[in-house]
């Protein structure tokens, strides 16, 4: 492979062309043979990849919408497309008002559109603006807060765009134990209100007079925490998450404002 000369007068080797040729071919053999693996790993790895060589072309993807998203190319050869952490393959194409109220972090995970969730948070403070007197009033009147039977009511009726609570005018559709006076049942079995203000009234009458929230009026207690332990000690709703999600209500939209009227 190599042709050392040897000269008396000079003490170095010298290299022939055809040597220094060979060397240069196996250094290319060894970066193409490192692109090739490289691009295997990242084919593996990687959730999309497009390899385009010459005429060559391999393509890899899966729909799957996780947070964040990464872009990777080697030299125009390995393009890698990758989103991470994994979280799931559902396509997301409807939510309800409250989702992202709830879980701040949901439309980045799903890739929810900007404008989806602007358009709901806003439907939530609407909600809020509009019927925040009304448990204000309930309040005063029977004294369960005001920001206890507000987020109900935006959880239950996803903030009045619930197609049951619209045509039952019920805003507080998951409770087990409702049976007020004031109302009727349709033939599947919910509470018909003739106005919203009736379904207020009767969630307000319900928990006055049951244990433990009829303690908690008497004791005159106002903070939520405790209202919202009370209400998944006693499994008002069968829904595992439904204590997280009312405590999640209060404090992103600041329920607790209303306590204090």
């Amino acid at each position: 492979m190599f042709n050392f000369k040897s000269n008396d007068n000079q003490d170095f080797y010298t290299v022939d062309a055809s040597a220094t040729q060979h060397l240069e071919i196996l250094v290319e053999s060894f970066w193409w043979r490192l692109l090739v693996v490289m691009g295997i790993v990242y084919f593996v790895w990687s959730e999309e990849v497009s390899i385009n060589v010459g005429a060559i072309s391999i393509q890899k993807s899966v729909v799957e919408r996780k947070e964040g998203h990464t872009t990777t190319n080697f030299w125009g050869l390995f393009e890698s497309k990758s989103d991470v952490p994994r979280k799931t393959t559902r396509k997301v194409e409807f939510i309800n008002n409250t989702t992202c109220i709830i879980d701040p972090t949901y439309a980045v995970r799903y890739g929810v559109p900007h404008a989806l969730v602007s358009r709901n948070d806003w439907k939530c403070k609407r909600f809020v603006k509009k019927f925040g007197p009304v448990a204000i009033a309930e309040m005063r009147h029977f004294g369960v807060p005001a920001s206890i039977l507000m987020a109900q009511a935006l959880l239950e009726s996803d903030a009045g765009d619930e197609l049951m609570a619209i045509k039952t005018n019920n805003y507080f559709l998951k409770s087990p134990l409702n049976t007020p006076s004031n109302s009727r049942k349709n033939t599947a079995g919910m509470h018909v209100f003739k106005n919203l203000w009736g379904s207020f009234s009767a969630q307000s009458l319900l928990l006055c007079n049951t244990v433990p929230f009829s303690n908690l009026v008497k004791s005159g207690e106002k903070d939520y925490r405790v209202w919202v332990r009370a209400l998944v000690e006693a499994g008002y709703s069968d829904d595992p998450e439904y204590g997280k999600k009312t405590m999640a209500l209060i404090r992103v939209l600041n329920l607790t404002e209303l306590d204090h009227h």
